[in-house]
């Protein structure tokens, strides 16, 4: 047993059989293949914009000094920025106590 499926062409108004494209207009009328070329195309644009995206001076800042030619720069950096890690984790620990205590 086969089925047949009938849609209508929103552009043209054909009514076409088994039919991803209409048979009249070309229009693409699988409402399926219709979301799947949109999430595509929004995932490609989200892509695009990732990678034209202007990074921050402070990411920069971070960048550089990361991969900076002078070892004592990056050995410097490197212990700055671990310091403030842990600065970090401890103030997230410490707001999460708060939170947990007060709930």
């Amino acid at each position: 047993m086969t089925f047949t499926s009938k849609i209508k062409c929103s552009n043209c108004g054909h009514f076409n059989t088994n039919s991803d494209y209409c048979e009249k207009c070309g229009e693409l009328i699988n409402p399926k293949l219709k979301r799947e070329l949109s999430d595509q195309k929004r995932l490609d644009d989200r892509d695009e914009e990732e990678r034209n995206r202007k990074q921050s001076k402070f990411e920069l800042f971070i960048e550089r000094n990361r991969n900076h030619k002078n070892i004592l720069i990056r050995l410097v950096f490197q212990l700055l920025y671990g310091i403030w890690f842990i600065v970090m984790a401890i103030g997230a620990f410490i707001a999460w106590l708060f939170a947990a205590v007060a709930a």
